[in-house]
């Protein structure tokens, strides 16, 4: 049990480090570490996918709280894009919440699946971001983009940085500077949102573990969230320190090898 505790620990550091550094809440990291354990622990069919996505929206907290306050500081949040995104992502996240307890593990895998290729496509665009000229804040694409990405947080369990970072610099053409951070401040309020619907989505569930709070499982989230406190930060400075080209790369290809394991699973 303490090597499971001290390896879950690990798996935070570095979700830390690589979700600080890219601007992404870490769940396509996490996740596919807890559905292991989880299968590992043989929790039924019926409650291991809201679980493991709840426990992930509490375990990313970490990396979106440490990253987020890191922005903050060095004036890298849009707050006017923030308070857009916000808004329409907390309206959206509840609707996904409730309808992942009600979809079919084999649902839920595949749109997982699904989501890492097309957010490893995404990473590695060739599109042109914003050229550095003057930028005009329109509200309706962040409407968008945060009901898109409330939803999905809350049905796959993501923070959604994944997608809304190449969405901010290559579709609506926000100021690098500005998209990496402003992503981070939103993983707080998908993750919050998405995990409390959990919660009340899986208040009488049965057939979840002991020591479980709704469909949330503390035992998964705990280790995680400390790991990503510690490497939040970390991964947020070397963010500000240099480019980040040849780990989008390198990230793309990792979400290829998880969408193909998880698209071909038995």
């Amino acid at each position: 049990m303490l090597l499971a505790l001290f390896g879950l620990l690990a798996v935070g550091i570095v979700t830390g480090v690589l979700g600080g550094y890219l601007g992404i809440g870490g769940a396509l990291i996490i996740t596919p570490v807890l559905l292991a354990v989880a299968h590992a622990q043989q929790i039924p069919e019926s409650v291991l996918y809201p679980l493991v996505f709840s426990s992930t929206l509490f375990a990313i907290l970490g990396t979106s709280v440490s990253a987020g306050v890191t922005y903050a500081r060095a004036k890298r949040v849009h707050w006017g894009a923030f308070k857009v995104l916000a808004l329409s992502a907390l309206l959206f996240s509840f609707a996904g919440s409730s309808l992942a307890v009600k979809s079919a593990p084999e649902t839920l895998r595949t749109t997982f699946a699904i989501f890492a290729l097309i957010s490893a496509a995404i990473f590695v665009s060739p599109l042109k971001g914003h050229d550095g000229g003057e930028y005009h804040f329109h509200v309706w694409p962040y409407m968008l983009l945060g009901a898109a990405t409330g939803f999905l947080s809350a049905y796959i369990g993501v923070a959604g940085g994944v997608l809304m970072v190449p969405v901010m610099l290559f579709v609506i053409k926000t100021p690098a500077e500005f998209a990496v951070g402003t992503s981070s401040m939103i993983g707080v309020v998908t993750s919050l949102a998405g995990m409390t619907g959990y919660i009340v989505s899986g208040w009488h569930a049965t057939g979840l573990p002991e020591g479980s709070i709704g469909y949330v499982y503390p035992a998964y989230a705990l280790p995680v969230l400390i790991g990503t406190l510690i490497g939040g930060p970390i991964g947020s400075k070397l963010n500000q320190r240099g480019s980040v080209k040849m780990f989008r790369w390198l990230f793309a290809a990792y979400l290829l090898i998880v969408a193909i394991r998880m698209l071909w699973r038995d």
